[in-house]
């Protein structure tokens, strides 16, 4: 089968492997659809992350997906050849016997494993992380809940309420996740921020009440002057650089919470003296691995209640894997999601 290969920071192969085999309690897929990670995925390419040694895994790190189940293991019973399918998180599968694991934190799980990865032509994964996709969710749309499931966590950490006002920086594809999320839970004025002009248009017509062009605008000056200067109740990084967590601790107004979404590898300065005096809370949202965001995302989809074809912008073949990252490498305009087509 073909896979790609990132051999290199900044080079990336496509080799012909060998298909994988499966296990008793494994499911292969053929994979329809394989999304680009705007985050992890770029940092890869980049040689950014700490501890990582080329060259990677076939396929690795491609790890939104879905696909069809074409070969089930002798102790497969939940699935069958045909059925529609979201597996996750191949990245780490959580071993349900840590401590964190046992209290219901998998996402904090202490041993967690590796199933195989999505830049490829098909995977093997173990049956009980796979997901049924109904036949109304398109696998285009499916390669995206494994980002939805995420974000589901990320608003879970902030905790939306009803009448309150959320600051969204970064309107990349988890930014407008998080957009209709808060929307969903209610909350009274959504103002989101970014740096493109298009992307912003996507989020007002998803739930944002304000947007603000923070290549045109201050945002801080801006979001106090929305909010009568009081500040808001929430903030949520979405970007991960170190000056966006530091704007998301100053618009808060006392006793709000601002909550580190995006991947952040460096680290950033917080004013901790109005952190104090405002009684603050920072809290992080690291990833999901947890199978009822998997599900609930799934099902907020095929209800209508949240809409990824909106972030669809571009689809190609999964031998221009290189294109779809300079894509989104080089910040084009109108550019949030790219998926690929193995």
């Amino acid at each position: 089968m073909k896979s790609i290969i990132f051999a290199a920071p900044n080079k990336i192969t496509i080799q012909d492997i060998e298909t994988p085999k499966i296990g008793k309690d494994d499911v292969l897929i053929k994979l329809n659809a394989a999304a680009i990670c705007n985050a992890t995925d770029m940092h890869f390419l980049k040689g950014e992350i700490p501890g990582v040694k080329y060259p990677l895994p076939p396929g690795k790190p491609g790890h939104e997906c879905s696909g069809e189940v074409i070969e089930v293991g002798e102790n497969v019973k939940q699935l069958k050849i045909g059925d529609r399918v979201v597996p996750g998180p191949l990245y780490a599968l959580p071993c349900g016997k840590c401590y964190y694991c046992t209290r219901g934190m998998q996402e904090l799980c202490e041993n967690p494993g590796e199933a195989d990865f999505a830049y490829a032509e098909y995977l093997k994964v173990p049956a009980k992380y796979c997901y049924q996709l109904p036949e109304n969710v398109s696998f285009a749309e499916g390669a995206l809940i494994d980002l939805l499931a995420c974000a589901l966590h990320g608003a879970e950490r902030a905790d939306f309420s009803i009448g309150e006002s959320v600051t969204i920086i970064g309107q990349g594809p988890a930014g407008l996740l998080l957009t209709q999320l808060a929307r969903l839970a209610g909350v009274n004025k959504i103002i989101t921020c970014d740096i493109y002009e298009s992307r912003l248009t996507v989020s007002k017509k998803l739930g944002a009440d304000f947007t603000v062009n923070t290549s045109k605008e201050n945002l801080i000056e801006r979001v106090l002057k929305l909010t009568d200067m009081k500040g808001c109740d929430v903030s949520i990084d979405a970007v991960g650089k170190p000056f966006i967590a530091s704007q998301a601790v100053e618009i808060l107004k006392p006793r709000g919470r601002a909550i580190i979404f995006g991947f952040h590898l460096k680290p950033a300065e917080i004013d901790l003296a109005k952190v104090f005096e405002r009684e603050l809370e920072l809290k992080a949202s690291f990833r999901t691995v947890g199978e009822w965001d998997y599900r609930l995302g799934i099902n907020l989809v095929a209800n209508k209640k949240i809409d990824l074809k909106p972030l669809i912008t571009h689809t190609m073949p999964l031998e221009q894997i290189k294109t779809a990252l300079e894509l989104i490498g080089k910040g084009e305009e109108g550019a949030i999601k790219v998926i690929l087509k193995p």
